[in-house]
């Protein structure tokens, strides 16, 4: 009986640490966190954003990738990672969604004083809404000191391929710049 009871602890231990998410540190850039998240499929778009705060952990999948792709689907699609500011401050990060055809891209950032912040991104909104002038939709925030939950809700019409980074503006365009100023090689 006592190793019945021990496996099954041990079995829930390894079922709850498979759904834990690590933190992210936000004093240093992440490019593709997918790996960092958890994902929920709502398949027939029923749940709404409010209420996606409220289902628990367990009901969201890891991601496996540092990008997210479903392809072609109808769904809705949720991720929830949390972040944390170590430093004393505040500190200013993008959260850059690396495929420029998503249409609705809504964030919402619950701070470690549980208020609420709401960003909404993608191309069904205007380009002068996004934080910084990228092709890529982005959003921004203040981070306050401590741990973040950031929930995104995702709908498009075309390829579900989401890397999502987050970034300060500096590294956001250093990036940018450096992926378009490879060499091309002009051999015939």
């Amino acid at each position: 009986m006592f190793k019945t009871v021990s496996f099954l602890f041990l079995l829930l231990g390894v079922v709850i640490q498979s759904h834990a998410m690590p933190l992210i540190d936000l004093s240093q850039p992440h490019y593709q966190i997918g790996k960092s998240m958890l994902f929920l499929e709502d398949e027939d778009s029923s749940l709404s954003f409010a209420e996606i705060e409220k289902i628990p952990d367990a009901r969201f999948e890891p991601v496996d990738e540092d990008i997210c792709s479903y392809l072609f689907t109808r769904s809705t699609l949720y991720y929830k990672f949390k972040v944390v500011n170590t430093h004393s401050s505040a500190l200013n990060r993008l959260l850059v969604f690396e495929t420029p055809w998503l249409d609705s891209i809504q964030v919402k950032v619950i701070s470690p004083d549980q208020t609420q912040q709401t960003f909404l991104t993608g191309t069904l909104f205007p380009f002068k809404q996004r934080a910084a002038e990228h092709p890529y939709p982005n959003v921004e925030h203040e981070f306050k000191p401590g741990v973040s939950t950031v929930y995104v809700q995702i709908k498009t019409r075309d390829p579900f391929i989401v890397p999502i980074s987050i970034l300060d503006r500096e590294s956001l365009f250093k990036n940018y710049v450096s992926v378009f100023a490879e060499p091309v090689n002009n051999s015939v």
